[in-house]
């Protein structure tokens, strides 16, 4: 009887706990070549003109490959670290060693071949920043220690169930949000190969979507969060210094699909800045700062990554034009509680980046 009630107990379990069992990420390692071009974006740095950057990265991460993940975006996540070292091929520019995080949508195209998008944020170490007396003709960064972002997408290739290729075409960018000027940017881009390898296997099992579209249903999600900005230094060009801003934001997104989402919102915040005395902006209303925004959100599980387009509702600095950007990363702490870092820009001049806490309703 009791073997009888111990075979009874064991068909009717074992399969909840089979479907209950998500097969944990695979790790992978990369090794990878990147060879392209600096992008001339403003006339400031056309002495970096025919520079052509160079050079290697490691990489490990993790390939998702469950039927969980993959029917969140019909793709398998992918997502880990990379450390690259490049020669910018311009002695103006010097070289760079970069550390970054990034996530990696892979699409399953057949057997053997896959499409892939990624994401990157990180920092990079630079050798040779801008100094007024020994390197002034750098106007791409003027410190060490610059923020980092790249976009990319390309296609991967499985040569056994151990081993894979990918090239991709990428964008990379650094710049250090207006905390030190010069602070042009370094914007190149690059195309990559890169050699795969998976210990446990790297084939992607063929699911069939699940649809369900709950996101429909769905209502907006409002955020309400408070932004800062510490100190920055004065701005060459415009004569000014930034002791700090702090405001408030507001915002209504709405899922428009599994990784999608719209939103509109507004800000203000006071910004706190002295002009320097041979300043030849005498905008004296530009304390306070009002605009709204609107755009749109990729959803990746707990980061949220935004573009948003905004315009001022208030006077302005006259150095700034009435359409501003912004670029926005946020992680889910818990169900209400966000934090989060934003870049906000004017045309090819960065304004500042600041830091968010958010509630979500």
């Amino acid at each position: 009887m009791r073997f009888c009630l111990f075979v009874l107990f064991s068909i009717i379990t074992l399969p909840l706990l089979a479907q209950n069992t998500i097969p944990p990420p695979v790790k992978v390692y990369a090794l990878r070549a990147d060879a392209g071009n600096v992008v001339i974006h403003t006339t400031a740095v056309k002495n970096i003109t025919g520079a052509q950057p160079y050079g290697f990265s490691f990489e490990l991460s993790r390939q998702q490959t469950s039927q969980q993940a993959f029917n969140k975006s019909s793709a398998y996540s992918r997502y880990g670290w990379q450390l690259s070292h490049y020669n910018f091929g311009s002695s103006i520019l010097g070289s760079g060693t970069i550390v970054n995080y990034f996530l990696q949508p892979v699409y399953r195209i057949s057997n053997r071949f896959q499409l892939h998008m990624r994401g990157s944020i990180g920092m990079a170490y630079l050798s040779k920043p801008y100094h007024a007396v020994t390197h002034a003709t750098n106007q791409n960064y003027s410190r060490h220690f610059t923020p980092y972002m790249h976009v990319g997408a390309g296609l991967g290739y499985r040569i056994n169930e151990h081993f894979g290729v990918e090239i991709s075409t990428n964008f990379h960018h650094t710049s250090n949000g207006n905390i030190k000027q010069p602070n042009k940017g370094l914007n190149y881009t690059t195309t990559g190969l890169s050699v795969i390898y998976s210990p446990a296997g790297n084939e992607l099992p063929l699911y069939k979507a699940t649809r369900n579209p709950y996101w429909k249903h769905q209502k907006p999600w409002l955020d309400v969060g408070i932004i800062y900005v510490p100190q920055q230094d004065y701005y060459s060009k415009w004569q000014f210094k930034r002791n700090y801003v702090l405001g408030l934001m507001a915002q209504l997104s709405k899922q428009v699909g599994r990784t999608n989402a719209l939103s509109f919102g507004a800000e203000a915040y006071y910004n706190s800045i002295t002009a320097d005395a041979n300043s030849r902006f005498t905008n004296n209303k530009s304390s306070v700062l009002a605009g709204v925004l609107g755009g749109h959100e990729f959803l990746f599980g707990k980061i949220t990554f935004s573009q948003q387009l905004g315009y001022y509702l208030t006077p302005h600095p006259s150095y700034y034009s009435n359409m501003y950007f912004r670029l926005g990363l946020r992680y889910k702490l818990t169900n209400h509680w966000q934090v989060g870092a934003n870049l906000k820009a004017h045309a090819d001049e960065a304004d500042f980046f600041d830091f968010r806490v958010l509630y979500r309703w």
